[in-house]
């Protein structure tokens, strides 16, 4: 009886000890998965504020017109996103910094010229923190977060072609992915 007692708590602790990394991996995948979330969406309105405002500014111009394709992007992004919100059980609102560094973005780059290379630059390293929020995210919500992946893919492969081929080149690309969302 008391040795039975003795085993079966012994194998009782044992699997939990097995187990417990699994629940502690659930809780800080579901953290980063939060994280990630959180900072895609405070991307999306740094972009959409950013590009809003060099569109406007280089209106005319070969890099105004890829702008304005980038904005139209953040605007179908925006309603997306905005859709999404209540299905992700997500409570986001931008925070000040977000929006100050997205219009002041705006505004610096409306003055200071941006290089594709650049954009490439910031793009490129940012699909790997999209891919592991793909990876975490809840499996109902897939379609979502493979669009979300390849928005960005959209981005990178516009700017990629903008630093080769030139801004209406780059312009073009994304055009062509936003039709193909309607």
């Amino acid at each position: 009886g008391q040795r039975m007692k003795i085993k079966k708590y012994l194998a009782f602790t044992y699997l939990a000890a097995l187990l417990m990394p699994g629940l502690v991996y659930a809780n800080d995948n579901d953290e980063i998965y939060r994280k990630l979330l959180k900072a895609e969406y405070n991307n999306r309105v740094f972009a959409y504020l950013s590009t809003q405002i060099i569109a406007k500014n280089r209106v005319g111009s070969p890099m105004g017109e890829f702008y304005q394709a980038y904005f139209q992007l953040e605007k179908l992004n925006r309603g997306r996103y905005e859709r999404m919100k209540s299905e992700l059980n997500l409570d986001y609102q931008p925070n000040l910094f977000t929006r100050t560094r997205g219009k002041l973005t705006g505004y610096v780059s409306s003055v200071i010229p941006i290089t594709a290379g650049m954009l490439v630059a910031i793009i490129q390293p940012y699909m790997e923190k999209l891919a592991a929020l793909k990876e975490a995210a809840p499996i109902e919500h897939a379609e979502f977060f493979a669009y979300v992946v390849a928005q960005e893919k959209a981005q990178l492969k516009t700017a990629q072609t903008a630093e080769n081929k030139g801004w209406s080149a780059g312009a073009t690309i994304l055009r062509e992915f936003i039709e193909h969302q309607k």
